[in-house]
């Protein structure tokens, strides 16, 4: 559950129990809604995908900095990434889209909604490689082997970019799921998200999925930022995306958008008080 992934570890913080509970109740503070025309059709499942500690970024702004990130699943497959951490005074929840064409929104109980009419996920082909295997446990063999062909940057927070760091890759997927292509061929339809990590914070994630073709099976990969960082990428040694410093996280209908809930803010229900 939740709970688990908010046991701080990062030292004998006072505040940590509190914080710990803030953290997890900020997810309990919103639904996710799958749209049908704009209106809301039903509820879309929301899974905790990894926990993280950051050492890096203790600091002023934050005197411990875990948190976990959650993603969005409909019909099997992750549509949407929320980065849950604390910073400056609250409990950030970083929201980025994981579909091609969103047609869901994330309503909140202090009244944000965030609705994206776009995405930053577009998918590139890999080529001169073998075909998905007919095996689930061979295609995930193959999609490790695509993951480590690949290598992110994070370029920097700083203005001179001097925190320039190259990202780890975390040895396994954080989520695999099966694709909507369309019907699979040998049963070769398959998905996994990997996280480019600094420490165990991912700031990049990969997804690598077998898609279906007309008459065969392919492999594409894309990514998306879960960071605010300058992001860059690489497949084979050649750049193939980049992510721009501090986007704008404003705009209810963008892909990358942010919910700030100040700690103070934040009731935690007095546990004497349940079942009464």
């Amino acid at each position: 559950g939740l709970a688990t992934f908010f046991s701080f570890n990062a030292g004998a913080f006072a505040d940590e129990p509190a914080l710990s509970a803030k953290l997890l109740r900020t997810c309990e503070t919103f639904v996710v809604e799958q749209l049908d025309d704009g209106k809301p059709s039903g509820t879309i499942d929301v899974v905790t995908a990894m926990k993280f500690f950051n050492a890096e970024r203790v600091g002023s702004n934050a005197p411990v900095v875990n948190g976990a990130l959650l993603l969005c699943i409909e019909k099997g497959r992750p549509i949407a990434a929320i980065n849950v951490y604390p910073w400056d005074g609250n409990i950030c929840h970083e929201l980025d889209v994981l579909t091609s064409r969103p047609t869901f929104r994330i309503q909140y109980n202090a009244g944000q909604i965030w609705q994206p009419k776009e995405s930053n996920l577009s998918f590139l082909p890999v080529k001169a490689t073998s075909k998905p295997n007919l095996s689930h446990t061979r295609r995930l063999f193959q999609m490790k082997q695509l993951a480590r062909r690949v290598t992110c940057t994070l370029e920097g927070f700083n203005d001179d970019n001097s925190d320039r760091q190259p990202l780890r890759l975390l040895p396994n997927p954080i989520y695999r799921y099966a694709t909507d292509h369309g019907s699979a061929v040998g049963g070769t339809s398959d998905g996994a998200i990997f996280a480019f990590a600094q420490g165990n914070d991912p700031e990049v994630l990969l997804l690598i999925e077998a898609t279906d073709e007309p008459e065969s099976t392919a492999w594409r990969y894309g990514f998306v930022r879960a960071s605010s960082a300058k992001l860059s990428a690489a497949f084979d040694d050649l750049e193939v995306w980049q992510a721009e410093k501090f986007p704008d996280d404003t705009k209810s209908v963008g892909a990358h958008y942010t919910v700030r809930q100040p700690f103070d803010a934040i009731d935690i229900p007095d546990a004497s008080t349940k079942g009464k």
